[in-house]
């Protein structure tokens, strides 16, 4: 599961007060493919089928 902005351009142009906040506060598209490129590769023997990805700065 993704949860948060995802640093495009138009998420750029429609959502700047994101930017404001700092580089913890969006997901950058590379990152969320390094994650899903691990859940790809994880071995057998300790498997997982869910991820959550949230940007640093996300409160709760």
């Amino acid at each position: 599961m993704i949860d948060g902005a995802i640093d495009t351009e138009w998420i750029r142009a429609n959502f700047p007060d994101r930017y404001s906040a700092g580089p913890d506060a969006i997901l950058n598209p590379d990152d969320i493919a390094d994650a899903y490129w691990q859940i790809h590769q994880q071995k057998r023997s300790a498997w997982t089928f869910e991820m959550d990805l949230r940007p640093w700065k996300e409160t709760w």
